[in-house]
């Protein structure tokens, strides 16, 4: 049971819910951090209502996204407003660092039973929260691998420790600004295990390995010019190197800015990728295949 004063504080970060204001976001995370209301259970959550989709996510807001979703009613939402822009029934999804599963579940309803999204996912904390998520949902294969540029048995990787909220945050390389702990994992690539699948989307958030993945999915880029959503952040070179490879195949690539209302986002030029964004690379439209 929290004390007095956590109850009350998390009750003043309630009180906040839905406030759109600059430094509201700030305000609650000082009164209601994870740890204040980590004993809170998981709950459902909807998705925004103009965005088409009814289905919900489990979460708690013990975790980071969880946390986002609950004080601030969405996690990424210009994310979600570029995945509802683009996808269709029956497209196909590839997502490397699904996380808990909070963009694989409103992929998997925007492309309903007759799609599909493989959602890769190696380490195991984030991944119970994902396989709750999707359970009954057939479109969904859940993939414990890490995505990467040649395959491999094993090879290091370092995950958040368990007491972390942010366990999006595990990667090849030591990220020294959390606790974390070395596991060792299969590597595939998106080439192997998607073989002749058609691919509309590949959507990654792999802590600056995203140039690693691109790497290992040039077949299906070349053969089926998906969209590319990426993140990428200033002073890494992943980002950037994602980038040059896309323009090499007739791409465009805009920065993903997130608004308050209806779509929720808008596109800017990318530049040479100077801001900490999301990321939206577009084929040629002479090119594109539905």
């Amino acid at each position: 049971m929290p004390s007095m004063l956590a109850q009350t504080r998390l009750l003043a970060a309630e009180l906040l819910r839905g406030v759109q204001a600059r430094g509201v976001t700030r305000l609650q995370r000082a009164l209601a951090p994870q740890p204040i209301i980590s004993d809170i259970r998981g709950r459902q959550y909807a998705y925004p209502q103009d965005l088409g989709i009814s289905t919900t996510w489990l979460g708690s807001p013990s975790s980071l996204i969880g946390w986002t979703v609950h004080f601030r009613g969405a996690y990424e939402l210009g994310t979600l407003g570029v995945l509802a822009a683009l996808l269709e029934p029956g497209d196909s999804v590839v997502e490397g660092g699904a996380n808990e599963g909070y963009h694989t579940v409103f992929m998997a309803a925007l492309v309903g039973r007759s799609g599909r999204v493989w959602a890769f996912e190696p380490n195991p904390l984030p991944r119970q929260t994902l396989e709750k998520n999707t359970t009954g949902t057939p479109q969904v294969t859940i993939r414990h691998e890490a995505l990467a540029a040649e395959p491999a048995e094993s090879r290091d990787f370092y995950v958040p420790r368990g007491d972390v909220p942010n366990q999006g945050l595990g990667g090849f390389a030591h990220n020294f600004t959390q606790p974390t702990e070395k596991v060792t994992v299969r590597i595939e690539t998106v080439d192997r295990v998607i073989g002749d699948a058609r691919v509309s989307l590949i959507k990654l958030d792999v802590q600056g390995f995203e140039h690693e993945v691109m790497a290992g999915a040039k077949d299906v880029v070349a053969r089926d010019l998906p969209y590319v959503l990426f993140e990428s952040i200033p002073g890494e070179q992943s980002g950037r190197e994602v980038a040059a490879m896309l323009r090499g195949f007739g791409y465009s690539l805009w920065r993903v800015d997130e608004r308050m209302h209806h779509p929720y986002f808008s596109l800017e030029p990318a530049g040479k990728l100077e801001a900490a964004s999301n990321y939206l690379a577009m084929p040629p439209p002479r090119a594109r295949k539905r």
